[in-house]
């Protein structure tokens, strides 16, 4: 099971980066390659799998600490973020603006996986814009430990999954065309129901 679903991560890899080729051809701007963004989706809900996986009884269960769960997410996330952010800022050359101090903010909240709570493009797509992903698995990472308690049964994640899931698609429907991805799609908040949708199928797992 935890194979085959790892193994998906290929298909829906390659989904995203088709859908990212449009600026070469056309033809990536249709067919299986114009929802390649639903693979966005696929990744945070396999990151709520697998965490839930790997840590949901060790937490219950107290092998380990929340702490210990934070400074193993920690290092995996940020050593490559700030790797490939210092990366982005040599070889991008990234203005944002003539003042140093508006591009130190806009650095800062990159730096610190914080831009995506900006609902502005010039932020939460900043120096390197896939890491915009990484400011969604940050949040998931910092709420999975004190979501335990609610893992104990399906019941009480439904009750969390449900109204969260109705406000966003409320909000999306009432928002702007050309505001949507800065308050819903990039949002780690708005994102949040994927990564429970991960920890409900794990539930889903243990039934059988």
């Amino acid at each position: 099971m935890i194979n085959t679903l790892t193994s998906l991560r290929f298909l829906f890899a390659m989904m995203i980066f088709g859908a990212h080729c449009y600026v070469i051809d056309s033809f990536f701007d249709a067919h299986f390659f114009k929802e390649g963004f639903v693979g966005v989706s696929f990744f945070f809900v396999l990151s709520g799998f697998i965490i839930a996986y790997n840590y949901q009884h060790k937490l219950q269960e107290n092998k380990i600490s929340k702490r210990t769960f934070w400074v193993a997410r920690i290092a995996r996330v940020y050593p490559l973020h700030w790797l490939t952010l210092f990366i982005a800022v040599i070889l991008g050359n990234y203005v944002v603006a003539s003042d140093c101090m508006d591009w130190l903010k806009h650095f800062l909240a990159s730096f610190t996986l914080t831009n995506t709570y900006i609902p502005k493009a010039d932020y939460f797509f900043s120096f390197n814009s896939p890491s915009w992903s990484l400011c969604c698995e940050q949040l998931f990472y910092f709420c999975f430990p004190f979501l335990i308690p609610l893992a104990k049964t399906y019941k009480r994640l439904l009750y969390l999954f449900i109204p969260i899931a109705i406000i966003v698609v409320t909000g999306m429907y009432f928002t702007p065309e050309d505001e949507i991805k800065g308050y819903w799609y990039v949002n780690p908040v708005t994102r949040f129901p994927d990564f429970i949708v991960g920890m409900l199928l794990f539930h889903l797992y243990n039934f059988f």
